[in-house]
């Protein structure tokens, strides 16, 4: 097997993505269900005025956006200057004593509008509780 090194890569890239988006699922998960209850009022008054539970999910995925954008921009340079450290530190048990992956900078942007959409698609899918919102049980309450 010539190729044992880059397979190795291969699967550490692969477990950091998936441990990645796991903890972006979840941190997504925790702050809707906070900011969901918090604001439970305005988005049943917003939904009597007239709004659809479409729109006030978009408005909570975009309401979300630029946090996530410098979160996003953040974490890709910082992953861009600290890649090859990182694996070197990882790598360094198997006798590799200095990692010198090949890195494009367009990677950053990918990596940042990537981050961005994958946020904002699970903000929206996660927010399905809107459709159940119902201004008349928050007059009855």
């Amino acid at each position: 097997m010539r190729n044992t090194p880059v397979y190795a890569v291969g699967f550490i890239v692969l477990v950091m993505i998936i441990l990645s988006v796991a903890t972006v699922l979840f941190v997504i998960r925790l702050l809707l269900k906070t900011v969901f209850i918090k604001k439970e009022r305005e988005f049943g008054i917003k939904k009597a005025v007239g709004f659809t539970s479409t729109q006030l999910r978009c408005q909570l995925s975009l309401s979300l956006m630029p946090t996530t954008i410098i979160a996003a921009v953040s974490g890709s340079v910082l992953g861009y200057l600290l890649l090859n450290p990182l694996f070197t530190l990882i790598l360094g048990g198997y006798g590799i004593r200095n990692a010198n992956l090949l890195l494009r900078p367009l990677m950053i942007l990918i990596t940042a509008a990537a981050v961005t959409v994958m946020v904002f698609v699970f903000c929206f899918v996660m927010s399905g509780r809107m459709k159940k919102l119902s201004a008349y049980k928050l007059i009855q309450e």
